[in-house]
């Protein structure tokens, strides 16, 4: 291998291990959590995400999934403002 291949090889090696060291997380469930909204109860998961090279970063917050936010724009209300969901019973 000449020089120049010798250090593009040696660049790429470097900045790929970079790369992968900066990217270094965890992520850790804390427990469920759910709270009341004006139309049901929704029920998410509180995480903590974590830096491995520094534990002190630590940022914490929550996932909420399938919540719906409008009705359906289906029908008649296609290509209309949104409107709010209707209310549901238990969790979601």
């Amino acid at each position: 291998m000449t020089l120049p291949i010798k250090a593009a090889v040696l660049f790429q090696a470097l900045f790929a291990f970079l790369c992968v060291h900066q990217s270094a997380a965890e992520l850790v469930n804390l427990g469920n959590v759910t709270i009341d909204t004006p139309v049901g109860k929704v029920r998410g998961k509180s995480l903590l995400l974590t830096d491995l090279s520094n534990k002190e970063s630590a940022s914490p917050f929550y996932e909420f999934l399938g919540i719906p936010y409008a009705k359906p724009p289906v029908g008649e209300l296609r290509f209309k403002p949104t409107e709010q969901p209707e209310p549901w019973e238990g969790d979601i």
